[in-house]
Parts: structure tokens; sequence; C-alpha cells
């Protein structure tokens, strides 16, 4: 039960710059994928893309982007769904136990 209680508030966690920068590295090439799974417009990712170099930075952008859009609604659980849905399921088990 008290397992369950912790993993059910690490997941409504509002992700923090410091939890990006922990995963960003592991997100390398999936980057777009996560974009589009997270619901980020075509025209960001795209935008991403051309302003940035290494997979590691377009993850970073995609990933602060992405939490300036949503705020509080940027969980850690639903960062986690969408990682696991570009089947990046280590890392989503990894985000939930950070």
């Amino acid at each position: 039960m008290r397992i369950t209680l912790l993993v059910d508030g690490a997941k409504r966690a509002v992700v923090s710059d410091k939890l990006v920068l922990k995963i960003c590295e592991d997100v390398g090439k999936c980057w777009n994928d996560l974009g589009i799974m997270l619901n980020l417009p075509d025209a960001t990712i795209r935008n991403v893309d051309d302003d940035f170099r290494r997979s590691r930075e377009k993850a970073r952008a995609i990933l602060r982007i992405w939490k300036e859009r949503n705020g509080d609604a940027a969980t850690v659980g639903s960062l986690a769904d969408a990682l696991e849905e570009v089947k990046m399921k280590e890392i989503a088990q990894r985000l939930i136990g950070m």
C-alpha cells in the first residue's frame, strides 16, 4: 500500500528542470516522437529541429516547451506515459523512481 502511494505521488509531481536534465540524454534520438506524444504542434517540433544540432539539446528543448505550455499539468505521470508510448519504458520507470 505504501509503495502504491509513493508511486502515485511521484506520478502527480510536476516535472522539474532538474528531472529534465537527468533524462534528456536518454531520450536522445526519440525527441521527435516524444514531442508528438506530448501533443506539441508540428511547427514547434520543426523549429526545435532547426534551432538545435544535438539530440540531447533537442530533447531538452522539447521537454522545456512542454513544461512551459502545460504548467502544473506537466506531471511525471504524463511524461512517463508519453515515454512508454515511444517505447522508452525503462526511462519511464526510472523517471517515476527518481
